[in-house]
Formats: structure tokens, sequence, C-alpha cells
């Protein structure tokens, strides 16, 4: 479903249409726009991206809530605005919770991250985050941990 240049890969090893993976497709909040020979134009949701809803129930970037704040449901893009038919279309293909992936949308400048196999990951600005104490947790660092530029990632289905 991704680019063939994209480094995101689903690598759950049942299918991720088992109980817990729940496949949404939202619209985003731009139009589709085409170039002087009618190809739409690209957007910037790429898969392995970290999305939740808006209000109006449109695909956003996922920032991490407060502290304080109700927890997001958030939703990994698998088929972003940046192929052919989700450029064209204004809509992303995402999956909520229960399957693993391997993804290079993770934050590569955070300070002294710990991508250590089995420690919690969170999300932030679209990306898979280093957890922290008070964080809402995405995941997990799966058996593959980081290697080669992808982060394997265990994608919970709890909130």
């Amino acid at each position: 479903m991704s680019v063939f240049s994209s480094k995101f890969d689903l690598v759950t090893e049942e299918s991720f249409a088992a109980p817990g993976a729940v496949a949404v497709m939202l619209e985003v909040g731009r139009t589709s726009s085409f170039d002087s020979n009618g190809t739409p134009i690209k957007g910037t949701i790429t898969a392995g991206s970290i999305v939740k809803m808006d209000s109006a129930g449109k695909a956003v970037v996922a920032n991490h809530p407060g502290v304080t704040d109700a927890p997001i449901l958030p939703l990994v893009v698998i088929d972003g605005t940046d192929t052919f038919s989700g450029s064209f279309t204004s809509r992303v293909t995402c999956l909520a919770g229960g399957f693993q992936m391997k993804t290079d949308q993770f934050d590569k400048t955070a300070s002294g991250a710990d991508w250590a196999v089995g420690r919690p990951v969170s999300f932030d600005a679209g990306l898979v985050a280093p957890w922290a104490s008070g964080k809402q947790i995405l995941g997990y660092v799966g058996k593959d941990g980081l290697a080669n530029g992808q982060l394997h990632v265990i994608v919970v289905s709890k909130v």
C-alpha cells in the first residue's frame, strides 16, 4: 500500500484483521490538487505517521495529549496522502492498534532516546517518540528493535 521508497512495513505475524486491529479511512484537511498534467500532487502524510481524528472526523497529525487530558485514539497511517490513491482522494487509511510495524517515522532527533527491545514508546508531532512519565503509550519496541533505519513497534490496541 505504501510507495516503493517508503520504509514502512506491517510485520504482524498473524492477520492484521485479527481482533484488535481496526482499519479506518479518514479524509484529511486538504482537498486534492493536481499538476498541469492532471496528476495528483502528493501530500505530506506518509505511511507510518501517527494521526488522530479532529472534531470534524478528519485525520490530523497527532500530538501527545497533556498529562491531565483524556487519552486520544492514535491511528497509524498505512496508506498516506503521499501515494497516488491517497493524494487523489485526500484520504488516508489507518490502523488502530493490535498489530506490529517497522517504520522510519520515529523521532530520530530525540535526545537520549532509548529504543531498546521491550521499551514503551509514545508519539508526538506525528512520529513515534520515546515514552516518558505522563505520556500516552502507543506500544512497545519489538524484537527487532532499531535496525537499518526502521523501528520495530508493537502497537497496542488499548488506549
